[in-house]
């Protein structure tokens, strides 16, 4: 089996194991040897962390495998491969860095593993050298050669065995006795090899001053390597090496005897010397053991500082000979910082720490982030390696900070982040790197790594905030230079136009790949975005001719595109996106034959068969809805009123009562929304004609309903009633004529107090949906009462206004601030006009009732427009209502600011809050 393990025949083992049913333990002592096997096998090309699993099996295995290993050549062979890959390291760290717990805890049970190899290894060689010679029959016994081979491989094993002494003794802490023991016995045991004989008199001598030193020996300790040092007395000759190593570790002694000024003479001859003796290969190497040397001076008389002042001035020149080693020897990193670890105090303050532990923590941090995942690891020191770097980049240009130290903590933060589980975070961070340095080599990687990371929320948690975020940040990076990624253009210039930015939108829908099998709906999508740039009032007219033009073009390409994709449709789905992206891109067409080019004919001609081409669509009464308004408007437009009635009542011929009614509903909602882009522009002809058109259409419904044949038809009477009195409302506010005005108001007013009479609201209540509520079936008419409050204010009757807005707002029945619409088959939130309008009225009916005295009603209301501000800051009022707010706000709390006030909390732009109760009548 030991055969089968020093040969590396792991199959062969395994299938041993199972024959010949060997216990676990001494599974796990033979599977040691295939990992010594392993460590000194080039081809392995293992890693730092694998060598380091590899050597913790070792140690955890070596006492079960140590019975079955007889040969001493395979002993020493494999003590010295645990020395090169287990060993060498944490003694070098300790030797030059100075002793610390962590490093002396890794070393001690390779150290002693090592050891143990070395024992077993002299043992076996004198044995069987012994058994050997008691066999041999003469001189001329060829046995006899061999007998001596294993003599002299006891000699070496003893030999090894007291070098490797040091290495226990060196990981053993200075106030434990054991160690002044082990090293006091090593000394004595390598003192038969302190002869010219032995021909490593020298290398004996080093390591038996190391030992002194170890035990606390110093004096003991100077005067052996000071005979290397001057090469006196000893065979064979030091060479440079040792030399060098002798008068080092005499330093070393100065230092660990807290004798600085000895140290730093000591450093001084050293400098002068190695200049003179080490080739120019040894230098590097020579030069940063120096440079440790003179930071663990500079430490020492640190510590010995008689008050503040000096302890700062020596802490300071100690982390600037680190940092400059830093830069110089970048592969030293890992093991200064690792040092520097320990100076680290409990719970530190990144505001306060040098550089040098700042990036100490970073390297900690990391340090915890590279482990396996089926490992735990330490939360609290990501954490603070989080809080390093962060200091570290706020630090950026200072003193001990270079541009790469910067650069590499933005990237570990986002890493650190990731490692936490924290996607959100850990994708804005990849994202912040990218974007600051998009030239860097790990540009791309961080960008990658985003990506995944968003790809995960969207699948987890699409609608969250920190979702949203990092998503659209993430296409924002990758789709800029230098990244183009144009594959994500479509996705980009969608959240783009969807959060109102229309003419980005549009130049990032151009940049969709010609083999995006989304390029059809992208150029759809370019069209809306530039209607959606004509409508906004800050479009200026040089411009609209334009983007007409563009328009027009666009709605060719589109429109000859899916008809394409309708022709070679293989299914109903297919078929229905070809027909619904052809009719909504014969809307679009046609509303700017309507309104940008005022020509009327081109609509009504754009939309002949339109009717069939929509039959069947899922929206097909938003869509008719919206052709329905296109053709009245333009046979007013023409002056065919006839023409304009008669093409509404053809489609309310085929359409049930409800869906009729609010085909209608939307219409004069469309026709509103006109009338509000006229009166921002100033436009007060085209007021008055968009005005007089709703009157025709309302007072026209209201005859055709009450006089139908068809009962259906006529119980909705009530609905376009309300429409009607609506209309006369609307014209009554165009009047001009103070006393026009107010006879209008009068004439709106009775016909909405017609609607609440007892038959007015047994109309209403028919109208309602089977599904409706007690709630809503005993409750006014929302519309009428809004109506009637809305009236009573414009004729300075604010009691009653006060009670029917007051009442509709406290029940809910204006909905929020922000609703739902449909446009263009998108669904968008768009500000409630008749909520603010609602809100604003009652205020001002509150603050006309209250008079010039601070009451309870007036104080109320000051309090909720306070309210109103901290939930939606600039938004109160939306576009429409905003200014009179600000003037509200004047009026009563001209002082208040929402971003200073200790209970506002404003709730962003795209969320609905829950709304307070409006002030008390």
């Amino acid at each position: 089996l030991t055969e089968l393990a020093n040969r590396g025949l792991e199959p062969l083992l395994e299938r041993a194991f199972v024959v010949n049913e060997v216990p676990k333990d001494k599974q796990d002592g033979l599977r040691t040897l295939i990992a010594l096997r392993e460590l000194s096998d080039p081809k392995a090309n293992l890693t730092q962390r694998q060598r380091q699993e590899r050597i913790g099996r070792i140690v955890a295995g070596i006492e079960q495998a140590l019975p079955g290993m007889n040969d001493p050549r395979v002993l020493m062979q494999q003590a010295s491969i645990l020395i090169k890959h287990g060993v060498e390291r944490d003694v070098n760290t300790l030797e030059y860095w100075g002793e610390n717990p962590r490093t002396q805890a890794a070393l001690r049970p390779i150290a002693q593993v090592v050891v143990q190899l070395l024992d077993k290894a002299a043992a076996a060689a004198e044995k069987q050298s012994d058994e050997i010679a008691n066999q041999l029959t003469g001189l001329d016994d060829p046995r006899a050669a061999l007998s001596e081979e294993l003599s002299n491989l006891a000699t070496s094993a003893a030999y090894t065995k007291g070098m490797s002494d040091y290495f226990v003794a060196l990981s053993i802490d200075r106030a434990d006795p054991t160690r002044k023991e082990i090293a006091t016995a090593a000394i004595e045991a390598l003192g038969e090899f302190d002869t010219p004989e032995t021909q490593v008199q020298p290398i004996v001598r080093n390591r038996m001053g190391k030992l002194h030193m170890t035990a606390g020996n110093y004096e003991q300790a100077r005067e052996l390597l000071r005979s290397v040092a001057d090469g006196t007395d000893i065979k064979p000759a030091p060479d440079v090496a040792m030399q060098y190593e002798a008068r080092y570790f005499a330093a070393v002694c100065d230092v660990l005897a807290r004798k600085p000024d000895d140290a730093a003479k000591a450093l001084a001859e050293l400098l002068t010397w190695q200049k003179a003796n080490l080739p120019p290969a040894a230098e590097r190497g020579a030069a940063a053991a120096s440079a440790m040397l003179e930071y663990r001076i500079q430490s020492l008389r640190a510590s010995l500082a008689p008050d503040d002042e000096a302890k700062k001035a020596a802490d300071d020149q100690a982390v600037q000979v680190l940092l400059a080693l830093v830069r110089e020897r970048p592969e030293l990193q890992g093991i200064i910082f690792e040092q520097i670890a320990a100076r680290l105090p409990e719970n530190p303050d990144v505001k306060s720490l040098d550089p040098l532990l700042l990036q100490a923590m970073v390297r900690q941090g990391e340090d915890e982030r590279l482990k396996p995942a089926d490992q735990p690891f330490d939360k609290p020191v990501i954490d603070g390696a989080i809080a390093a770097a962060r200091e570290i980049i706020a630090r950026k240009g200072a003193g001990g900070i270079d541009p790469r130290t910067t650069e590499n903590s933005l990237l570990l933060i986002a890493f650190f982040l990731d490692k936490l589980d924290r996607p959100a975070e850990a994708a804005l961070a990849f994202l912040d790197f990218a974007k600051q340095y998009p030239r860097s080599e790990h540009a791309k990687l961080a960008l990658d790594n985003a990506q995944a990371l968003v790809a995960r929320l969207r699948q987890e948690a699409m609608d969250d905030p920190g979702t949203i975020e990092a998503y659209e940040t993430f296409l924002e990076v990758a789709i800029g230079p230098p990244f183009n990624r144009t594959e994500f253009a479509f996705e980009w210039a969608r959240r783009l136009q969807l959060n109102g930015n229309y003419r980005n939108a549009v130049e990032f829908y151009r940049k969709v790949p010609a083999d995006d099998q989304r390029k059809l709906l992208a150029r759809f999508y370019e069209m809306v975005a530039l209607q959606q740039q004509l409508d906004a009032p800050s479009t200026i007219a040089s411009d609209r001719a334009r983007i007409v033009s563009e328009m027009e073009q666009l709605a060719g390409e589109v429109r000859k595109g899916a008809e394409a994709q309708l022709a070679a449709a293989q299914n109903d789905a297919d078929r229905t996106a070809a027909r619904s992206l052809l009719v909504r891109t014969t809307l679009l067409a046609a509303d700017i034959a309507r309104r940008e080019q005022k020509n009327p004919k081109k609509t009504l001609d754009l939309l002949a068969n339109f009717e069939k081409q929509a039959q069947g669509l899922p929206n097909q009464a938003d869509l008719l809805g919206s052709v329905l308004f296109a053709r009245v408007q333009s046979h007013m437009a023409l002056g065919q009123n006839n023409e304009a009635t008669q093409t509404l009542v053809s489609l309310l011929k085929t359409m049930p009562g409800g869906e009729g009614a609010t085909i209608v509903f939307n219409l004069l909602e469309k026709l509103n929304g006109d009338l509000d882009k006229a009166r921002a522009a100033g436009d007060v002809e085209q007021m008055k004609v968009l005005a007089g058109n709703r009157a025709q259409l309302s007072g026209f419904l209201v005859d055709w309903a009450r006089t139908n044949d068809d009962e259906n038809i006529r119980k909705f009477t009530y609905r376009y009633s309300v429409f009607d009195a609506a209309t006369k409302h609307l014209a009554a506010d165009l009047e001009s004529d103070p006393a026009a005005r107010k006879k209008g108001l009068e004439a709106a007013l009775a016909l909405y107090e017609k609607l609440q009479s007892e038959d007015g609201v047994a109309l209403y209540q028919a109208t309602l949906p089977p599904t409706a509520g007690a709630a809503d079936r005993n409750s006014p008419d929302p519309a009428v009462a809004l109506g009637v409050g809305l009236i009573a204010y414009d004729l300075g009757n604010y009691a009653e206004a006060q009670k029917r807005l007051g009442q509709l707002l406290t029940d809910r029945k204006l909905g929020t601030p922000l609703i739902e619409t449909s446009e263009n088959g998108e669904t968008k939130l768009i500000e409630n006009d008749k909520y603010w309008e609602a809100t604003l009225k009652l205020l001002r009916s509150n603050v006309a009732l209250a008079g010039d005295g601070q009451t309870e009603a007036r104080t109320q209301s000051e309090n909720y427009l306070k309210q109103l501000y901290i939930r939606w800051g600039d938004q109160v009022g939306g576009r429409k209502w905003s200014p009179d707010f600000q003037k509200l706000r004047q009026e009563l709390i001209p002082h208040f600011n929402p971003n200073f006030d200790p209970d506002a909390s404003p709730a962003p732009a795209t969320t609905q809050p829950q709304e307070t109760t409006p002030p008390a009548v």
